[in-house]
């Protein structure tokens, strides 16, 4: 994965899976990565670290999930805390489904972030479209 947002460059390499138990799913990561900050290759500060990351996440029905986990790197930790309810209510499209992410890590890092969330596609449960879409992404 690479990505680059004002002057600051990242890429990671890691591999991740998932194991699947009929309401349980357990997702982790271990990799590498390089940041560097500044326009310059030869000029700024650069980050390297390996890091990994566990997601629990735990299905109360197929449209209902509950989700913690943890991030970890040779700098920081980050622990989270999560739920999704995928909307099932006939006057609303399929796949609308409100959701709710709160995470807090070193130097008082703190984060809570909820909304809406669409997805497009064939009609399927939650739990069938986290599983059958694809791997958690790796760093949240």
């Amino acid at each position: 994965i690479y990505n680059e947002l004002e002057g600051v460059r990242r890429w990671q390499a890691a591999v991740q899976g998932e194991w699947y138990h009929p309401r349980v799913t357990l997702s982790g990561a271990a990799g590498y990565q390089q940041q560097e900050n500044g326009a310059s290759p030869f000029f700024g500060d650069k980050d390297d670290a390996g890091f990994a990351t566990a997601l629990l996440r735990w299905y109360a029905n197929d449209n209902l999930m509950l989700e913690a986990g943890i991030l970890r790197d040779d700098a920081d930790t980050r622990f989270s805390l999560g739920a999704v309810q995928q909307l099932s209510v006939d006057a609303l499209p399929n796949g609308l489904a409100i959701f709710i992410d709160a995470a807090m890590g070193n130097d008082d890092y703190e984060s809570v972030v909820g909304g809406l969330r669409y997805r497009f596609g064939k009609s399927k449960p939650l739990k069938a479209h986290h599983r059958a879409d694809g791997l958690v992404p790796i760093r949240k």
